[in-house]
């Protein structure tokens, strides 16, 4: 019974101390927790090698200060394609797979119908006329000069031929653009199908039709995929925005994966998301991988700051009530290690470290337990419970 008593009054005492600490830390006192030696956990030499216990050095670093972000892989608006031919046809080839490299300029299908032998007709007979309008112009132009005819008429002529240039002109670009040489063309050499070509360098990503199919102008039939161009796109969350800057760095990895990848912060978006209530940011890749393809999602760290914090290994973190704190040794005698058990703020933390808010309490202290440290809060708890251990 009595046991029981000094272990709840030692846990009571170890609770007062944490809110004190607290407190004073919060309040700015300078005082010391190792001022209050009833808070002291007191180790003799064969409990330390008992308990496997080993101190270091509290280390001051600079370390990253970050912000965990979620994203996706994109391409830049530049680098993706998607190709549509300039009249409606019937697709009669398809000459190319998901996945193919193709080069500006190569034909990727080929369209047949109406519209493509009407169009020629068009330009065939535009050609004549205009060939007729200019001879005309060129003669009444004459005449004019000699005033044989009168200048209403001479700008009639010119009004008709001006007319006929821009018509040609105007189914000239609509040949050409469906890739027909217009000099065949005007010469009646009419073409039955048409090719549809890529407009950039890259990889087939995606045929949305299939041979037969009859598709309108501007319809879209293909995407390719300029390679290997990639950003990352981010959502960093509200109560981040103010702390992302142009230039920031970025590691970041697709989930699953070891392999970390370096971008830098190119541009945020300057509208809010509603529904996620979070800003679109797009950072340049360094440097690409066969892995990284696009839509994939990515997971990172912004690194907002660096700043120079004390450190301690991972394993010299322990909780109490949920709280972190660690033993700082305030003492070392000759046959005994005295502690202080600290409470402290972590800013940041991985496998391997912690960096801790350097508070005027921590600050007072050079070493801290990284090993045997749950050992210690059970001496703080009560000795009685460690020397049975």
């Amino acid at each position: 019974m009595m046991r029981g008593k000094l272990l709840l009054g030692s846990f009571a005492t170890f609770l007062s101390f944490l809110l004190l600490s607290c407190s004073e830390t919060k309040n700015g006192h300078d005082k010391p927790a190792s001022d209050n030696q009833d808070n002291r956990v007191v180790v003799l030499q064969h409990q330390a090698r008992n308990i496997g216990l080993k101190i270091e050095p509290i280390k001051w670093q600079k370390v990253p200060i970050t912000i965990s972000v979620m994203g996706r892989l994109e391409l830049f608006p530049q680098d993706e394609a998607l190709v549509s031919p300039i009249v409606s046809g019937r697709i009669s080839r398809i000459s190319v797979l998901p996945g193919m490299f193709v080069s500006a300029g190569k034909p990727l299908l080929w369209l047949s119908g109406p519209e493509i032998l009407n169009i020629q007709k068009q330009f065939a007979q535009a050609y004549s006329e205009l060939q007729n309008a200019r001879a005309e112009y060129d003669r009444v132009k004459e005449l004019f000069k000699t005033g044989a005819v009168s200048e209403r008429q001479y700008q009639t002529t010119e009004t008709m031929y001006h007319s006929a240039l821009a018509r040609y002109n105007s189914l000239k670009q609509t040949v050409e653009l469906m890739n027909l040489n217009p000099e065949n063309v005007a010469n009646g050499n009419f073409k039955k199908e048409i090719s549809v070509v890529s407009p950039i360098d890259g990889y087939i990503q995606k045929i949305h039709v299939n041979t037969g199919m009859w598709v309108n102008a501007s319809q879209p039939t293909m995407t390719i995929m300029r390679a290997p161009r990639l950003h990352a796109d981010f959502l960093v969350f509200e109560k981040d925005i103010s702390k992302v800057r142009k230039g920031q760095k970025v590691v970041f990895k697709i989930p699953g994966s070891s392999k970390q990848y370096i971008a830098y912060i190119h541009a945020t978006s300057r509208s809010v998301e509603e529904e996620a209530l979070a800003l679109h940011v797009h950072a340049h890749i360094e440097e690409m991988s066969s892995e990284l393809v696009p839509g994939i999602s990515i997971e990172g760290e912004i690194i907002v700051a660096e700043d120079s914090l004390p450190t301690v290994p991972e394993s010299a973190i322990t909780y109490l009530l949920g709280k972190p704190i660690v033993f700082v040794l305030s003492n070392k005698g000759s046959n005994n290690l005295e502690f202080i058990p600290i409470p402290v703020t972590i800013l940041f933390q991985n496998d391997s470290l912690a960096a801790l808010k350097p508070d005027s309490v921590l600050t007072k202290f050079s070493q801290v337990a990284i090993s045997g440290v749950p050992n210690l809060t059970g001496i703080a708890l009560g000795e009685e419970l460690a020397e049975e251990h």
